[in-house]
């Protein structure tokens, strides 16, 4: 449920960002199917140069034997509230 939450946060902050529809559309299948390659793959490399990207991308927190997996739902809270600042400041 949690990583469910942070593709929706996600997909939100996504198409606040880009106004057009259709490449929203086609970033987020894009990302959707990315994604989950690269941050797998993040979590378990030893490669210095790559290995700070885990911390934002969810499955390091899922791989984790405890309760780290609430960090997950406060990095999709910190995404909508950038979405909702966005939203906002467009509307004025």
């Amino acid at each position: 449920m949690s990583l469910l939450t942070y593709q929706i946060g996600l997909t939100i902050l996504l198409s606040v960002l880009i106004p057009k529809p259709g490449f929203t559309m086609f970033l987020g299948i894009m990302v959707g199917v990315a994604f989950p390659i690269i941050g797998l793959w993040v979590s378990f490399t030893s490669n210095v140069w790559v290995s700070w990207i885990k911390f934002i991308t969810p499955y390091y927190y899922l791989i984790r034997e405890d309760y780290t997996f609430l960090v997950i739902i406060i990095l999709a809270g910190i995404m909508l509230v950038i979405a909702n600042l966005i939203f906002k400041r467009r509307e004025c």
